[in-house]
């Protein structure tokens, strides 16, 4: 693979942690306005250039803002960029788990290639949407998450890198610390660029969208910064994946109708509560209880049907709900189940009658063979961990 190191626009040392930032539509409306308000440094004043969360422009009225505020930035001495070409090696410490990887950019022809793999189907319009934003800001600010297989070599120099003192370390309001390490000797650059070179394929993990409006602003628009995308580069191994639990709206069916629609495809038991499942098995909650449902054994399935989230989508959805289409039904609900089941239980109790589902954890090799195969996943079947910070490096697309 041709992955390269880049001259990184990132905030000076002492700013980075108020700079980086979730994405703004993860912010509830409150939260957005305290942010605005009270930290000038944060990456949302750039994002989201209106005051106070209220967007008063839309498009590349917008765009054009968000430009201009990234610009006023830069010009305050808040973002500055790398002096020479580097790899960053970027190392996130939960309570539970840690996440380590190399920040670089990767090559929009392996991706038209077929050498990045996709699982995903993208959306037209959400592509054009991030294409013009692309193009009128000029910056790339969020990596897309590739995955390759396990690379040793590279391993033992990551290791080595983070011994030494990190030029960033700070932890946010979440519990996660961030730390980053830019690489710019020669010898390290010219190990990590061997040591990609060695992979045949990458796997997307995170950021379909992303990748692929890249894909076509370099087709409209082919210089040289726009032939490569930022990308954050993981061991597969180190990837986290959850579920998404499906929380269905009641209608008109009673709990009775949807309990006997199940039996015919599931065999159905009260349950203890939440645990983990394996493949074939899932878990409802409705009106304060929980139930196991195991799918009846069936004659062969087609190699999607083998996934979990296909075995759901064909036998609850389309059978027992009449749901065809789960990203548009507005019936529909999809949290990440990070915490055995607890917000989407919370999230059933409020609604006052709804059918909550949980899946079993997919698994690294579940995307890779549906990619493999040229194919698709059901929508929301992976949530993938870890989430990216907005800010922390940003790749810029105009030239320097």
């Amino acid at each position: 693979m041709d992955v390269q190191p880049f001259r990184a626009l990132r905030p000076t040392r002492d700013k980075a942690h108020l700079v980086a930032t979730r994405s703004y539509l993860t912010y509830e409306e409150e939260k957005l306005k305290d942010k605005l308000l009270y930290n000038p440094f944060s990456f949302l004043q750039v994002i989201h250039p209106d005051p106070f969360g209220k967007s008063s422009a839309s498009g590349s009225a917008r765009y054009k803002k968000v430009q201009s505020r990234f610009n006023e930035f830069r010009e305050a001495g808040i973002f500055c960029m790398e002096e020479t070409p580097a790899f960053y090696v970027y190392q996130q410490l939960h309570e539970q788990r840690a996440f380590a990887g190399v920040v670089a950019t990767a090559s929009v022809s392996d991706y038209n290639k077929g050498h990045v793999m996709r699982h995903e189907h993208t959306l037209p319009q959400r592509e054009e949407m991030f294409t013009s934003y692309l193009s009128e800001t000029g910056f790339n600010a969020e990596p897309v998450l590739l995955s390759h297989r396990p690379l040793p070599d590279l391993n033992q120099m990551l290791d080595e890198i983070m011994t030494e003192r990190p030029d960033y370390e700070f932890t946010t309001t979440d519990r996660v610390t961030h730390l980053l390490w830019p690489v710019t000797s020669k010898e390290r650059i010219e190990g990590i660029k061997k040591c990609y070179a060695q992979v045949e394929r990458l796997y997307i993990a995170d950021g379909h969208h992303r990748i692929a409006s890249s894909a076509l602003l370099c087709e409209r628009s082919p210089n040289e910064v726009n032939q490569r995308f930022m990308a954050f580069l993981m061991d597969e191994q180190e990837l986290h994946l959850s579920p998404f639990s499906r929380i269905v709206r009641r209608g008109s069916e009673t709990k009775d109708e949807v309990f006997r629609s199940l039996s015919e495809y599931f065999d159905c038991a009260p349950s203890n509560g939440p645990r983990e499942l394996s493949a074939g098995e899932f878990q409802l909650y409705t009106q304060g209880e929980w139930w196991d449902m195991k799918l009846k054994e069936r004659s062969s399935k087609p190699e999607m049907e083998e996934l979990s989230a296909a075995q759901f989508s064909r036998y609850v959805l389309a059978e027992v709900f009449s749901i065809s289409d789960e990203r548009t039904d507005p019936r529909m609900t999809f949290l990440p189940d990070t915490d055995l089941g607890a917000g989407m239980k919370e999230h059933v109790d409020a609604s006052g009658g709804s059918f909550g589902f949980r899946m079993p954890r997919p698994s690294v090799e579940d995307i890779k063979s549906v990619a493999d195969a040229d194919r698709v996943m059901p929508p929301k079947s992976t949530y993938v961990e870890p989430k990216l910070r907005s800010g922390l490096l940003v790749y810029s697309l105009e030239d320097e």
